[in-house]
């Protein structure tokens, strides 16, 4: 099969998920629609997606994400233009708060194997999926640190994280 019929049924499975599972987004609050997703939405439903910008994203069509990126192929467009025009091979970049791997692997591919690519994000459970973003870019040269940044050595603070709809 080629690269471009598996994008293709990728495609066609996450858009049947969003057309099954659309009304969650509407439901409030918002850590009941996860609970829901959770309940009754597939936990298989991650496929790789090529993001038409030069990269490739493990992508859940249920998460804010996953579903900006299926439905309008591109993610926060200015940040991107900003990464393609500052960002130079071989250079080190610093992604605070990676969440899923997006723009560290679009970082990854532009400062190619001479340069390091540093992603920072506090949820344990994002690493795998940051793995992955960037094993499937084939970027090589990264740090993942499972850290929120912030305060003093020794101060504790309350980190709120979201539900991931």
């Amino acid at each position: 099969m080629t690269q471009a019929n598996t994008d293709s049924l990728n495609k066609e499975f996450h858009l049947d998920i969003l057309k099954r599972f659309n009304w969650l987004y509407s439901l409030k609050p918002k850590s009941l629609a996860n609970s829901m997703k959770r309940l009754m939405a597939p936990d298989e439903r991650r496929r790789i997606i090529d993001t038409g910008i030069g990269i490739r994203f493990y992508a859940d069509p249920l998460t804010h994400l996953g579903r900006k990126m299926i439905l309008d192929s591109r993610y926060e467009e200015n940040t991107v233009e900003t990464f393609r025009s500052e960002i130079k091979p071989g250079q080190v970049v610093v992604d605070v708060g990676a969440n899923e791997g997006f723009f560290s692997a679009l970082a990854g591919t532009i400062v190619g194997s001479q340069g390091l690519v540093i992603s920072i994000e506090p949820q344990s459970r994002l690493k795998d999926l940051i793995e992955i973003n960037f094993r499937i870019n084939n970027v090589e040269n990264l740090k993942i640190f499972l850290n929120a940044l912030g305060g003093k050595d020794g101060e504790e603070s309350e980190l709120s994280l979201y539900p991931s709809m």
